[in-house]
């Protein structure tokens, strides 16, 4: 089961049935528990090791700092799906504050990463 965003009730309420199906014997592959806990996005948090260093915030005071340490960003809404509002920053950008701007929107945090360098 997978639940592309937004995250609502419905999902939440698929994965209660599913423990009570799973408590009664059938087989379920994915514990509904983790599938509620482990959002595809934040949980690369718990392998900081293994990803670029990344920053989820909707102040764009912290937004325009971690864009100045990296100057090559990715911005993506954490509710987002099917690569849509994706944006890549790079240094010297003029549209940065139109893209937070737009991606907080009604108070919705983003997730910012910064670009890997290319691999030779």
């Amino acid at each position: 089961m997978r639940k592309d965003p937004p995250f609502d009730t419905e999902f939440i309420y698929a994965t209660y049935i599913l423990e009570r199906a799973e408590e009664k014997g059938t087989l379920i592959v994915n514990k509904p528990q983790s599938l509620r806990d482990c959002n595809e996005k934040l949980f690369t948090a718990w392998f900081s090791d293994l990803t670029p260093e990344t920053l989820v915030t909707r102040n764009k005071a912290q937004l325009k700092a971690f864009w100045e340490k990296h100057s090559d960003i990715i911005l993506k809404p954490l509710d987002g799906m099917g690569g849509a509002s994706i944006f890549r920053v790079k240094e010297g950008d003029p549209n940065l504050g139109v893209i937070a701007e737009t991606l907080t929107e009604h108070g919705h945090s983003l997730l910012h990463g910064a670009k890997l360098p290319a691999s030779h």
